[in-house]
């Protein structure tokens, strides 16, 4: 029998250990964020590193991820700051010196630990099995602002393949609503819809509430200044897009996907899940008395 694109009905936790989050230790609280390349993994990882419970790699492991190694034992702190080869694709964390070091004096008190990996979205049931106590954070985004970006960093040639353009962008995005549609019944998991993310500023206390956390002044700010810096780089990109990648994209994108996706989220957002209600106890013990 093939395999449906949608989960089972209902909820699903099987990480049991998620139920008891507030009593684990530091380390065993981990946070991902992945997605379609382009589609603002970067910005949300950037974000949310304002928070200093908070401390998240820049593709810390994105070598290793894709190998049965990548497991929490990478994200001990003596570890994590120990680059070793065939961790990621960069040679040391001098590449993004200010933001490990910005990191190394809060990581031992963080409440979650965890990597910016976009490719992680090709190896989600591995993540939910690995990392029982993990949120997961999926980022969503138009095709035609990621095909943009994608045609955007081939040109500018900066790590980045000078071919790997539309036709990819399309096919990546087409595989993470393949996978999110499979596990779109999994609580662990929170989609991040950037177009509604980046303009409603209750999106972001979703999320913070999906933690299980509100979010600190310093976060709040940051989302604010992002605001702006988003639209300038929108308008600026979408010009990359000649006929032909338009083409490509009416004939290729699975916005059929799409709107399946943006159903369930809805859905999703418009019932009390386990997991938010989890969230909103802790942050509102009165509410659920």
């Amino acid at each position: 029998m093939p395999h449906s694109l949608e989960g089972e009905d209902g909820e699903k936790d099987s990480g049991k250990e998620w139920q008891r989050t507030l009593g684990v230790s530091v380390s065993d609280k981990f946070l991902f964020i992945f997605g379609t390349a382009r589609s603002g993994t970067s910005a949300l990882c950037k974000l949310l590193n304002k928070d200093p419970r908070i401390c998240l790699g820049l593709e810390r492991y994105s070598a290793i991820s894709r190998t049965s190694q990548f497991t929490p034992a990478l994200f001990e702190e003596n570890r994590f700051f120990d680059m070793q080869p065939g961790d990621t694709w960069y040679p040391s964390l001098d590449k993004f010196a200010e933001h490990y070091a910005a990191l190394r004096h809060r990581y031992g008190n963080a409440e979650f630990r965890g990597d910016k990996i976009p490719p992680l979205v090709r190896r989600l049931d591995y993540l939910l099995q690995t990392f029982p106590t993990a949120r997961l954070l999926i980022t969503v985004r138009d095709i035609f602002d990621v095909a943009a970006s994608y045609e955007a960093r081939a040109d500018e040639g900066l790590d980045w393949p000078e071919s790997r353009r539309t036709m990819n962008a399309i096919q990546d995005w087409n595989l993470m609503l393949e996978n999110s549609l499979r596990h779109v019944h999994e609580s662990r998991i929170h989609w991040v819809i950037y177009e509604d993310f980046f303009s409603d500023p209750m999106k972001f206390d979703e999320l913070y509430a999906f933690l299980g956390m509100t979010p600190p002044p310093a976060a709040r700010a940051a989302l604010a200044l992002m605001l702006g810096e988003q639209r300038k780089r929108r308008a600026r990109r979408m010009n990359r897009l000649g006929e032909a990648e338009r083409a490509l994209i009416n004939q290729h994108a699975r916005v059929d996907l799409l709107d399946r996706l943006h159903a369930h989220v809805r859905k999703r957002a418009g019932k009390k899940s386990p997991t938010l209600l989890s969230g909103l106890c802790n942050l509102l013990p009165a509410w659920c008395t």
